[in-house]
């Protein structure tokens, strides 16, 4: 192998003195020179110094007297990770609940319905992040869910009532989420075709009911006269009406949460709410929105609950009760829907969240489906898709996280 060259011997010395003397022939005076490179440098440092000092922060895990704040979207982000932990490799759920001790057959959600509420909370991700992977996710469980639910669907829609045809019914809500974003014909087909199925009586129970007027009258909302004709548009628009008219006759069978303000508390009650605020927005008409404004002032729910938490309300219901009160701001502007909103969830937080934090088991993030004081340590994908979907909604709102557990909201 050649030697490598050599570099040729560069007298230092003699460069030094010739640049000088360049200097001095081409008359560059050095001193002002160097003083306006100088003067450049440190303007450049002063401007960074500024910057940095007055660029607004995001309020991250700031830690203050032991406390740690996040924003709604920080705490939905961690939950949805405690969601990915019951997924497998093909992105579908390989369980629906999780508890230490055991679960009840009755404590299960069917998996076409557990698929669909975590379709919620990819949704959820998707408007806080803008990343398509959570559009490329809900591409995939929607094709699996037409496929999973045809079955069970074309025996509703023919004569016969299928007994599992609720594990897709009761999923319209959910999965309209997800319409919204993917935009596909065949999919918005799918949830008018389900909406059929609401003729048949699947449960004389408050909250059911409601849900199925409550996805009756938003598939009449998409749905138009051109598309399936005026009979089946009066049919769907009686049929919802039925339902709703169903769950407010069948309240009293529910369990009773707490008398409130001149009004009995029960479970579902919100449940109603939202079915209510589905019928205003489809048919502007205002008794229905001066119905739900009338329930939260009767209930005075965020001013009964403060810190402390009913037992056996489930973390889907005071979701639900946040939902509508984030509907009602949105719709009317009044700010003190919003705050209700913000103490609701800053409830959910103080006594449904198993923090990483503020562990209450395994401090995996992820919602329990009855509260701290339930013996077990049971979590559906159902609450957990359901919470990151009304945290989602208050992204920039801030919660303090206490040492203790409790959970303030910054309003």
């Amino acid at each position: 192998m050649d030697p490598l060259p050599l570099s040729p011997v560069v007298d230092v010395n003699e460069n030094i003195n010739s640049v000088n003397d360049n200097s001095r022939r081409k008359g560059i005076d050095k001193g002002p020179h160097l003083t306006w490179v100088i003067g450049l440098i440190l303007a450049i440092l002063v401007i960074s110094v500024l910057y940095i000092s007055l660029k607004p922060t995001k309020p991250t895990q700031q830690i203050s007297s032991g406390n740690i704040t996040l924003t709604g979207a920080q705490i939905a982000e961690k939950t949805y990770g405690f969601l990915n932990t019951f997924v497998g490799k093909d992105n579908l759920p390989t369980k629906i609940y999780y508890c230490d001790q055991g679960c009840n057959k009755e404590d299960s959600e069917g998996i076409p319905q557990g698929i669909a509420w975590s379709t919620l909370a990819d949704a959820s991700m998707y408007h806080l992040t803008k990343d398509e992977k959570y559009k490329t996710i809900l591409n995939f469980k929607s094709d699996y869910l037409m496929n999973s639910c045809a079955a069970e669907s074309n025996k509703c829609w023919g004569t016969e009532i299928y007994s599992n045809i609720d594990s897709c019914m009761y999923t319209v809500v959910q999965l309209h989420n997800t319409y919204t974003i993917t935009q596909r014909p065949d999919f918005k087909d799918f949830l008018s075709n389900v909406g059929d199925c609401a003729s048949h009586d699947f449960s004389g129970f408050p909250m059911l009911d409601a849900i199925v007027a409550r996805q009756t009258i938003l598939i009449y909302s998409i749905e138009t006269v051109e598309s399936r004709g005026l009979q089946r548009h009066l049919y769907l628009n009686s049929l919802s009406n039925y339902w709703l008219n169903e769950s407010e006759a069948h309240r009293s069978v529910a369990s009773l949460y707490y008398v409130g303000k001149d009004f009995e508390f029960r479970q579902g009650d919100c449940w109603i709410q939202n079915a209510k605020l589905e019928f205003y927005r489809a048919t502007k008409d205002p008794r229905y929105l001066d119905d739900v404004e009338l329930f939260f002032r009767q209930v005075g729910l965020a001013e009964h609950l403060g810190q402390s938490s009913i037992p056996l309300m489930t973390a889907q219901d005071i979701a639900a009760c946040t939902e509508s009160l984030l509907d009602l701001h949105e719709i009317t502007n009044r700010k003190e829907y919003a705050d209700e909103a913000g103490s609701l969830t800053a409830n959910l937080l103080s006594n449904y969240w198993d923090s990483p934090i503020s562990p209450v088991y395994n401090g995996d993030g992820g919602f329990l489906t009855i509260g701290k004081e339930n013996p077990r340590n049971q979590k559906k994908i159902s609450d957990n898709a359901y919470v990151i979907y009304v945290l989602s909604r208050q992204q920039n709102t801030i919660f303090t996280i206490h040492n203790n557990g409790r959970v303030d909201v910054i309003k």
